[in-house]
């Protein structure tokens, strides 16, 4: 699961996550957090990949991460600040 929250660590609702393969290989998935700031990354396939994150009360953010093991549950956080940045 990946968790988007604010620099206070409130979660971010509805913020929309975008997941590409940097090989180009794989199709993008669009993705939504719930009330939680939470969303589940399953079925995705091994390799490096580009996370952008996007709300309307925030900046546009990304970053990168890579798939080792596909199938499992990933544990990522990711803070989206006003500023448009995310950290991992």
């Amino acid at each position: 699961s990946m968790v988007i929250r604010d620099e206070n660590g409130q979660a971010i609702e509805k913020a929309r996550v975008s997941i590409s393969w940097k090989s180009g290989l794989e199709p993008s998935k669009e993705l939504e957090t719930d009330r939680r700031g939470a969303l589940v990354l399953e079925g995705l396939a091994r390799g490096p990949i580009r996370i952008e994150v996007e709300h309307p009360d925030f900046s546009s953010g990304e970053a990168n991460w890579i798939l080792r093991e596909p199938g499992k549950e990933i544990e990522l956080a990711l803070t989206l600040s006003r500023g448009g940045t995310v950290e991992v």
